[in-house]
Parts: C-alpha cells; sequence; structure tokens
C-alpha cells in the first residue's frame, strides 16, 4: 500500500476558477486557495509549513509576506486590479506581468476577471560551482601538450580540445555573429575590447557593468582573446551583446524574461544568432508549464540557438527551466583531468545530468568546464572569493563549473552560423549531437567542432515531434506540475542522501514517496525509475518482499509512459526478489507475467527461459500442474518461434541496450538506471542458459555467467545476493570519491 498522504498530490481542477475563501480572515483561520493560484505561491503564502496540496489548504496565512509573481492575463493593470500589487513592466514574450503581492492579497488577486493564473517568480542562481583546487587546467602546467593545438601562444587547453582549430584556419572566429549572454552583465575587459554591446532593459539606470565576475568571465569563455593571445574564447571576434540581470535584491525568472523579451523582438536585427543562458531557476519545475522555458522557446523559433547549462549537483537534478526544456542545448561540464588527450576526459563529478521531470534526458552535449580561465578584474566579487592558488595571474581567474562549459558551445554555435548562416537552431543542434564524440562516464558526448565543421550536406532537423512550453498558461492538471515535481524531487534527495549514509530502508521508503508523487504528476517515467530504486534499495535493506512489490509497482508507469518493453524486465526483478524471499509461488506468477510480456514484444529467446524459469519455480513450491502447464507453453513458444522474424518489431535482435531506438534522443536512455551498463538488461537471460523440464530449483541449477542470476545465486534457501556479483553493489552508489573540488 502505498501511504495514503501521497494520493491526490495534484487534483484534477476545474478550468474555471474555484470558490475562493477570502484571506482576510481571522488569524489561524484555515485558507483555501482558488485553482488560479499555482501550488508553489500557494505553499510560499502560507505562515507553516502545513500546506495540504490535495486539498489546495493553509491552516493559516502569513499575511503581510511579500511574494514575487507572475500575473497571468491580457487585461491585468494597476487600475483593473484595484489592490496592493506592484506591476512590472508587461512582457512580450509571455502573457504575463511580474508584481510583487502581499500574501494577504492573493485571493482578491485571483478574483479579478482579468487574472488567469498566478505563478511563483522564481529565484534564478548563476551556475558557477567554486574555485576548485590548486591544480591548473593551463599548459604551462601540464607539460605543455597542447601548444601546438590552436597557436604557440594559447595557455589554456579547452579551445584546442574542442576541436576549433580547422574553424580558425579557416578564418572563422565569429566576426558578424553576435552572441547575447544574459547574466551579471559583462565588465569592459581588455580581452573583449570594443566587442561589448550592453543592453539596458526597460526601467534600468546607471552603470551595467558586471561587479560579480560570473558574466564578464562567461563572454570571454564564448569570445575572449587576451592581448598576447594566452587566453582565448572559441568566438574571438564576435560581438557579445550583454545583459545586466544582476541586482542587490537577487535575479528573479522575470529579470531573465525581460532580456529574452529585447532578443525576441530585436535579436536578429543586431545579428545575434545565439543566447547564453549560464543560470536557472532554483524551483523545480515542467517544462510545459514553465514561462522561462516559453520565452526560451519563442526566442529559438525567432532563429536563435539558446545554449543553457545543466547545472552543478551531479546525477538526477536536472528539474530546473531553462535547462530541463527539450528544446534548447543543454550543456553538461567534462573533466579533461589536465591533458590534450581527449581519451582520458570523464564526465565531471559535479556535472548535472538525468531525466527531466517532462522524461527528457539532460544534457544534450558536454564541454569542459574544470579549471576554466578567464579574465576576472581584481576588483569583483569572485576574485575576492578566490583562493590565493586560483588567481593564476594578475586579472586572470581560475574556476570549475557548467556556467563555463555552455558559453563555449555558444561561441562553437557562433563560428558553425559564421559559415552557415542558413542554418537553422534545430540544425545546428542537430549536428553538433551528431558529431560528438564519446566520454567516458557521460550519457551525453562532448562537443566536437571540428567534425561538426567537415560535415557534408544539410544537416537534419533536431526537435521534432516536441510539444511546445504553454508558459502555464493553460491551468489543467499538467499546468499544476509545479507543486508535485517540487516534492518528488525533495523525496529524491533525500532518498539520495539515505543511500549515501547507507540508511537503505529510509532511501527505500523516501524513492517510493517520489514515486507517488511523480504519479500523481502524471510524469511516469520518473515514477518507474523511482520504483526502480526503492526496489534496490530495499534489496539492499534485505526487505526482498518489498523489492519485489517495488518493482511490480514500476510497472503501471511504464506502460502509461509507452514504455511497455521494459515491463517484462522489471517482472523478472520482482520474480528474483521473491525468489530470495522463499516464496517460489510468487516469483513463478511474476515471471508467468514477464513469459507474456516478453510473448508481447515477440522477444522469443527471453520469453521461453521465461517460462522455464516459472516451470522450475512452481516445482520447488510443488505444484506439478502449473509446472508442467509452464514447461508446455515454453514448447510452444519455442515452436512458434520462427515467425517471430526480423519483420518483427521486437524480435532477438531488438536487445534493449545503448544501440537501441532508445538512445541520447530518447526520453529513456543510457543515463536510466536501466541500461546497457546495468545487471538487468534485455539480454540477461540468452538462449545459453538452458532451464529445461530436468531442471529443479536448487544448487544444481546453472543460471549461467550471462545471466544477472549467476552460479553464485543457487535458488534455495540460502541464496543471497552477493556483494561481487549482485545487482545491487557499491558499483552501483555514489560513492565518496565523486565530490566536488
Amino acid at each position: 500500500m502505498r501511504p495514503s498522504h501521497l494520493l491526490g498530490a495534484l487534483i484534477a481542477l476545474a478550468a474555471t476558477a474555484a470558490t475562493v475563501l477570502s484571506l482576510a480572515t481571522p488569524a489561524g483561520a484555515a485558507v483555501t486557495f482558488s485553482s488560479k493560484i499555482d501550488p508553489q505561491v500557494a505553499r510560499a503564502a502560507c505562515a507553516t509549513k502545513a500546506y495540504r496540496a490535495a486539498k489546495r489548504r493553509c491552516l493559516r496565512v502569513a499575511h503581510s509576506r511579500q511574494l514575487h509573481v507572475l500575473v497571468f492575463g491580457r487585461g491585468v493593470t494597476n487600475e483593473t486590479l484595484h489592490g496592493d500589487v506592484v506591476l512590472d513592466q508587461r512582457m512580450r514574450t509571455i502573457p504575463a506581468r511580474a508584481a510583487v503581492v502581499r500574501a494577504g492579497d492573493l485571493a482578491r488577486l485571483a478574483r479579478s476577471k482579468h487574472v488567469r493564473r498566478i505563478a511563483i517568480d522564481s529565484p534564478i542562481r548563476f551556475l558557477d560551482l567554486g574555485l576548485g583546487d590548486a591544480l591548473s587546467n593551463t599548459v604551462n602546467n601540464v607539460t605543455g601538450t597542447a601548444t601546438n593545438l590552436v597557436a604557440p601562444a594559447l595557455s589554456t587547453l579547452f579551445p584546442g580540445v574542442n576541436g576549433v582549430t580547422p574553424l580558425w584556419n579557416a578564418g572563422l572566429k565569429g566576426s558578424g555573429t553576435n552572441i547575447a549572454v544574459i547574466d551579471s552583465g559583462v565588465a569592459p575587459v581588455a580581452d573583449l575590447g570594443t566587442r561589448i554591446v550592453q543592453v539596458a532593459l526597460p526601467g534600468q539606470s546607471g552603470s551595467l557593468d558586471d561587479t560579480y565576475g560570473h558574466g564578464t568571465l562567461v563572454a570571454a569563455v564564448a569570445a575572449g582573446m587576451s592581448a598576447d593571445s594566452r587566453y582565448a574564447g572559441l568566438a574571438p571576434e564576435s560581438k557579445i551583446y550583454a545583459f545586466n540581470v544582476n541586482s542587490s535584491t537577487g535575479v528573479r525568472t522575470s529579470d531573465v524574461i525581460a532580456a529574452l523579451d529585447w532578443l525576441h523582438a530585436n535579436g536578429r536585427a543586431n545579428g545575434i544568432r545565439v543566447v547564453n543562458l549560464s543560470l536557472s531557476e532554483t524551483v523545480p519545475s515542467s517544462y510545459r508549464t514553465s514561462p522561462l522555458a516559453l520565452a526560451a522557446e519563442k526566442v529559438w523559433q525567432a532563429g536563435m540557438v539558446v545554449v543553457a547549462s545543466s547545472g552543478n549537483s551531479g546525477p538526477d537534478s536536472v528539474y530546473y527551466a531553462p535547462g530541463n526544456d527539450p528544446y534548447v542545448i543543454t550543456v553538461g561540464a567534462s573533466d579533461l583531468n589536465g591533458t590534450a588527450d581527449v581519451a582520458d576526459d570523464t564526465l565531471a563529478s559535479f556535472s548535472s545530468y538525468g531525466v527531466t521531470a517532462d522524461g527528457f534526458v539532460k544534457p544534450e552535449i558536454v564541454a569542459p568546464g574544470r579549471h576554466i580561465v578567464g579574465p576576472v578584474p581584481s576588483t569583483m566579487t569572485l576574485t575576492s572569493l578566490a583562493p590565493a592558488e586560483n588567481i593564476v595571474e594578475p586579472g586572470y581567474l581560475r574556476i570549475n563549473g557548467t556556467s563555463f562549459a555552455a558559453p563555449q558551445v555558444a561561441g562553437a554555435v557562433a563560428l558553425l552560423l559564421q559559415a552557415h548562416p542558413e542554418w537553422t537552431p534545430d540544425q545546428v543542434k542537430w549536428l553538433l549531437v551528431h558529431t560528438a564524440r564519446p566520454v567516458n562516464g557521460s550519457s551525453a558526448p562532448a562537443m566536437n567542432l571540428a567534425a561538426a565543421y567537415a560535415f557534408s550536406g544539410t544537416p537534419q532537423v533536431a526537435n521534432q515531434g516536441l510539444v511546445r512550453s504553454n508558459g502555464g498558461v493553460i491551468t489543467t492538471v499538467t499546468g499544476l506540475l509545479n507543486s508535485g515535481a517540487m516534492d518528488a524531487v525533495a523525496w529524491e534527495r533525500a532518498a539520495n542522501k539515505f543511500e549515501k549514509s547507507n540508511r537503505w530502508s529510509d532511501a527505500a521508503d523516501a524513492w517510493e514517496r517520489a514515486a507517488g508523487y511523480w504519479v500523481n504528476a502524471t510524469i511516469f517515467v520518473k515514477a518507474a525509475n523511482a520504483y526502480d530504486r526503492a526496489g534496490g534499495a530495499w534489496a539492499r535493506a534485505s526487505r526482498w518482499d518489498k523489492a519485489a512489490n517495488a518493482h511490480v509497482d514500476a510497472v503501471g508507469p511504464l506502460l502509461n509512459a509507452g514504455l511497455a518493453p521494459w515491463a517484462p524486465v522489471t517482472l523478472e526483478l520482482a520474480a528474483n526478489a521473491w525468489r530470495v524471499h522463499r516464496q517460489p509461488d510468487k516469483a513463478a506468477e511474476a515471471m508467468e507475467q514477464a513469459a507474456a510480456r516478453w510473448e508481447q514484444g515477440f522477444v522469443a529467446t527471453a520469453a521461453v527461459e521465461a517460462w522455464k524459469k516459472a516451470a522450475a519455480a512452481w516445482r520447488a513450491k510443488g505444484d506439478t500442474g502449473k509446472a508442467q502447464a509452464a514447461e508446455a507453453r515454453a514448447a510452444t513458444v519455442l515452436t512458434t518461434s520462427s515467425s517471430w522474424n526480423s519483420s518483427s518489431s521486437w524480435n532477438s535482435s531488438s536487445s534493449w541496450n545503448s544501440s537501441s531506438s532508445w538512445n541520447s534522443s530518447s526520453s529513456w536512455n543510457s543515463s536510466s538506471s536501466w541500461n546497457s551498463s546495468s545487471s538487468w538488461n534485455g539480454a540477461g537471460f540468452a538462449s545459453s542458459s538452458s532451464w529445461n523440464t530436468a531442471s529443479t530449483w536448487n544448487s544444481s541449477s546453472s543460471w549461467n555467467s550471462s545471466s544477472s542470476w549467476n552460479a553464485s545465486s543457487a535458488w534455495n534457501t540460502s541464496s543471497t545476493w552477493n556483494s561481487a556479483e549482485g545487482e545491487w553493489n557499491a558499483t552501483n552508489e555514489w560513492n565518496s570519491a565523486d565530490t566536488w573540488d
């Protein structure tokens, strides 16, 4: 049974506003929020944490609390609202206005006929991880191995590793193809010379210079060139259009959207073809209802490539806009390990990756993100924060983060579009992903600019079949995903922490809670993955009955997600858990269900083996009749398997691994826990694992080495999944070696 409080986290609501209880109620009175008010806003309005998502109810409202929100509606003005609401300028790319409203005025605001929805104006964070350790990733500290890659004087590895040499040799350095950097601003440093255009947004006055340093370094990684040519970005002749969205009160979604509004209206006329967003929201969301995703997509559709950083939170952390939008190019970070040899490149331990709330694998590509050197004046905050070892020379700082991987891709895009200005953003994205090279430990490949430049012909088009964001204008069940996603993400974080402390029962419970919220949010891919992780954690806790139930619970979400071929895999996991729990009848039932699904998919070999295993389980239970029936079914499948030939959509050659149709462009691929690196995959039961009518369920029953149930897993009362070869072992954990440096 799932805990009852998991049910109804997201309830189907009427499209019209529900009855609203006035917030002008006595202190301590309970309040029910209108369906126009996003659950994130309602949660923020509560004076305590006692917010009931299913009933949209709060025990007490913090009446005077100032809330930053986005108010959707075409006729929203100060005159039409008649309340203590401070409205900012209307945005162009989304039908909304930023506003500051007291929690006590939310109900009155929601009652306005002009208001369609009130969403959170999320805080924004810049994605610099930190200043790293004292080991420099520059040529003078790595025996000069990269000195001839690009230019004799170049002191950084990343331009050459990215493959920029043939483009520079052909005179492609970004001239006429401009890059927009939405960040903390860009200071007038020598590396960018006169190629900076600072854009003042509505309401901005005074200096637009960067005082923090983040935006300046990002811009230089994309397009800088020092006077002595020792430090260079990838597009050193591109102009930088700099947007300073930083302020003393912080950065919010509406600030970034204001910059995207300007670009949507003016970008192409100013030669801007690339937009860099080395930032993210701090509130998890679905891209389908994200205002920031909608604005980014509008810019993409206007002919500008949008590049976003993936984040610095490691595995299972790609829940935040704009990097969670499947349209944009999301960039993770690789670690060059101090050499120019790409063979030793690995995924940086801090780089975010995984499956988004909507089931898309992110990032699409990686670029160097560890020990990146660029100009940051001594007066800036970043320099003040840096250890002395990270100041490689006056005015130049070494730092880590996906923030500095993204602008390398932005610079590369500028060079490609200089060579081929007729290409669309979708073509550029397709080309970069399909010419990239593998990276150790990463589901996303590394950018290979030289291969992209060498591509002949017309690139294909990415992003086909995607559903565009509605920005949350449509208030439906899917329009309320933010609350469910937030709760699910919170439980997943807790589960990961419990796993690191070897608190397996607590981890399993947290994974199941997360799965429940994902189901309620109708994000079934994530739900299935969470149930899978719960099953693994229960197994580590030796709670095999709970492990079996968790794997069975994954079947429904898999079917709802359109991933039926994985259903027999999780059922076989359940069968093995029942085996270890010494309940052969339940193991047999689960294995028969798996066999039937293998048959539905025309995978004869797996179906035959599953029926044989079910028969062995029934014999262990002492039910000869059912054992004979299972054996007979195995024989029938084997006889008719010749008709399941290469024309079948699921056949013996359709092993579900990294070469299958579920690949890096799919919503379920190698970054999932069910993949070719898993101990359980579609090839787990090969024809060589011969279970026949003579097989009995005891130590002499040899499940061969190609099976995940191997010879050391004798199916008897002493069986355990041992730490050396069992599915749940230390290699599947996030271990202490993966730390941020």
